[in-house]
């Protein structure tokens, strides 16, 4: 699976809770993250990941920006909202 992470924006900057969007891989991160608004997010990370165990790693080459350790627990909060 591949995720962005976004965070709204308010006056030009991140702002507010970030939100994990967990997608296939055969979709591109830049597409997904078009498709979220742009003048409404910021990505602020991306990458692949995996549900069981939670894991988030690599890059989105498409958007030039990297996965962080704290996403995996974004991601974990998103998994478990839809249990």
């Amino acid at each position: 699976m591949k995720y962005i992470i976004v965070q709204a924006l308010k006056a030009g900057k991140p702002s507010g809770p970030p939100r994990a969007i967990v997608f296939d891989e055969g979709l591109i991160h830049s597409e997904v993250a078009k498709c979220q608004g742009v003048r409404k997010y910021a990505v602020v990370s991306a990458g692949f990941c995996s549900a069981f165990p939670v894991d988030a790693w690599g890059r989105s080459e498409s958007l030039k920006i990297e996965a962080r350790p704290e996403d995996i627990e974004i991601i974990r909060s998103l998994l478990s909202e839809d249990a």
